[in-house]
């Protein structure tokens, strides 16, 4: 495969600069429960390229699921070659049972407070992390200050990756399976939203264990994957993403979720298929017991 070009990308002043071409494959769910599928996916990820990965990682999954030597004795392992560990909230869960959307009720107190349970759990696993990234990106009254408060240094939404200072615009694809008709809709609508964004110069690939068992999602989150690594040039991490442009940003505008909701991109009944691009959710797992 051939090398390509910067993308030409508009600055905030209005003419275009060059910004190089990047992507993230994020693997969502990072828990023991969740093992062998966060194992395959990147193994097919590894077939495909030989670049990071962000393994967004569940301190205590559904408030059940414990830690195993061979789990962390793996994560450590993948860490130390280069992927990125992400805090995922802490458990994946909220008060009302089957809602995942664990942080989108709460206020900036008790988010940084379970933030910062989260980091300090993970830690004392050997995995130092450094971004959030809420349970279904659902966390309207998250801030910069309240990161800081728990020891991280970004988070992500659908749209961006933000800092308390700046924030660079990188859309995630990503496939549903938490409804019949998400299965049957989400691979043809990422196939139109891969080639939508394909001249955007980033763009976060999301993946999800539950993805695995349905054989067309499968495929799709294969497909997204191939894309990627052949349209968007280098696989990185969103750490990395930051730091490699720092003057691609919005300094005069310190980013903030409250201003767009988590649930604000998705119509109602969506498929989940919005405003050029497939926005992805995260879905409870069948239990394997470890």
């Amino acid at each position: 495969m051939g090398s390509l070009r910067p993308a030409r990308w508009p600055c905030r002043g209005g003419s275009a600069r060059r910004v190089s071409r990047r992507h993230v494959f994020a693997i969502h769910d990072v828990a023991p429960s969740c093992f062998d599928e966060v194992v395959e996916w990147r193994r097919l990820i590894g077939e495909r390229t030989l670049g990071p990965v962000s393994l967004l990682v569940v301190p205590h999954f559904h408030l059940i699921d414990e830690w195993t030597q061979p789990v962390t004795t793996w994560l450590q392992a993948v860490i130390n070659q280069g992927d990125e560990p992400v805090l995922h909230g802490y458990s994946h869960a909220a008060a009302r049972r089957g809602d995942e959307r664990e942080f989108r009720t709460l206020s900036a107190g008790p988010a940084a407070a379970r933030m910062q349970l989260g980091r300090q759990t993970l830690a004392a696993l050997g995995m130092d992390c450094h971004g959030f990234i809420a349970p279904c990106y659902a966390a309207p009254r998250l801030s910069g200050r309240a990161l800081h408060v728990a020891g991280l240094q970004w988070w992500a939404t659908r749209l961006s990756i933000n800092t308390a200072t700046r924030s660079i615009p990188v859309p995630s694809l990503g496939v549903g399976a938490s409804t019949a008709m998400r299965r049957a809709v989400t691979p043809t609508a990422v196939r139109l939203a891969s080639q939508a964004i394909r001249r955007a110069p980033r763009v976060r690939i999301d993946l999800h264990p539950a993805d695995l068992h349905h054989p067309r999602l499968r495929a799709a989150g294969i497909e997204l994957i191939e894309r990627a690594v052949e349209h968007h040039g280098e696989t990185t991490t969103h750490s990395a993403m930051l730091d490699e442009d720092p003057d691609d940003s919005r300094r005069d505008q310190p980013p903030t979720i409250a201003a767009t909701p988590a649930n604000a991109m998705t119509a109602p009944n969506s498929p989940g298929f919005v405003g050029g691009f497939c926005v992805c959710e995260d879905v409870a797992m069948p239990r394997n017991r470890r």
